[in-house]
């Protein structure tokens, strides 16, 4: 029995310390996540209710503007991005592309008149 004790000690320190932070991390992580969610569900439901709202704008929004979006939301923000209606990042070159891919030429702006 001690034979197996000393190798499964020698396999701990084979293992990187990078790793026991990650586990410290998530372990961490889990406690503060199980006591917020303690926290909110006694919180007012309204005000609950209003904090994802304005979070989940914010995100969406930013979503949309940079187009970063996870890939498993895709499929939902591509054509709100596509729509025209809310401003994109590159909207204005994506503007000026004529529908063959080139860059549209811009119209020249003409001189003042001369008084």
């Amino acid at each position: 029995m001690l034979l197996l004790a000393t190798t499964a000690l020698e396999k701990i320190k084979d293992v990187p310390p990078m790793f026991w932070v990650k586990v410290a991390v998530a372990l961490v992580g889990f406690i503060v996540a199980v006591i917020v969610i303690q926290k909110v569900w006694h919180m007012n439901k309204l005000a609950l209710a209003l904090i994802i709202f304005v979070v989940g704008g914010i995100l969406s929004f930013s979503w949309v503007y940079k187009r970063n979006e996870p890939a498993f939301m895709t499929w939902l923000i591509e054509p709100i991005a596509n729509s025209g209606f809310f401003p994109t990042e590159g909207g204005s070159e994506l503007r000026n592309i004529n529908e063959d891919g080139t860059k549209a030429k811009k119209a020249p702006v003409p001189a003042p008149a001369k008084k």
